[in-house]
């Protein structure tokens, strides 16, 4: 019981963290901010693989070298991927809390 209490703890802090970083990383990409970009893509990247969360990884990746590269051109559609894959992820949490809860 205390692991699965845990990781929900974990799950609910890291998707309350990533929808902070979201709309960070929005804003710096609506400003053409390439440094913000990076710092964020990269805290998000850390985080997300720090739980398990390996479905945005890749995107993030991208994100992240391209920002590095001063490269904003894929930046907005990258966001818009990882917005869907963050929902959908999040989404599947909910429904997995809900059919387990004790």
């Amino acid at each position: 019981m205390a692991d699965r209490e845990g990781m929900i703890e974990l799950a609910e802090f890291f998707f309350t963290q990533a929808g902070e970083e979201m709309i960070a990383l929005d804003q710096a990409i609506n400003e053409a901010d390439p440094d913000s970009i990076r710092r964020l893509a990269h805290r998000l990247l850390g985080a997300s693989a720090g739980c398990g969360m390996s479905r945005l990884v890749p995107q993030l990746a991208q994100l992240e070298q391209q920002s590095k590269q001063g490269d904003l051109t894929n930046a907005r559609p990258l966001f818009s991927q990882l917005s869907g894959i963050l929902d959908q992820t999040r989404a599947e949490f909910e429904r997995w809390c809900s059919a387990n809860r004790s």
